[in-house]
């Protein structure tokens, strides 16, 4: 049985349930998460999940960095960079 990480100190936990069905769980409130914007958090993810968890994060914009490895799993850190500057241009003021 798998425990998934909701927020600090809240995890849900599936019994009787295989370890896909825990992971597809895990991604899909992920998912949520990095369609919300959150300019940054980490996430306790399963190894096996990492390559998908950082496919899915480029594509809503985030950065994801591995901050540890743990008997539970990979500690991920998604960051959105931060935003370029708009540039514009200025008329000539003679």
């Amino acid at each position: 049985m798998s425990r998934i990480e909701v927020e600090d100190g809240l995890h849900l936990c599936f019994p009787g349930r295989c370890a896909e069905f825990g992971e597809g769980v895990a991604i899909g409130y992920l998912v949520a998460r990095l369609a919300s914007g959150a300019p940054h958090f980490t996430r306790l993810i399963a190894p096996e999940t990492l390559v998908q968890v950082r496919d899915v994060a480029e594509r809503f914009g985030y950065r994801a960095r591995v901050v540890a490895e743990t008997a539970e799993g990979c500690e991920v850190a998604f960051a959105r960079p931060p935003a370029r500057p708009a540039l514009r241009l200025v008329g000539d003021a003679r």
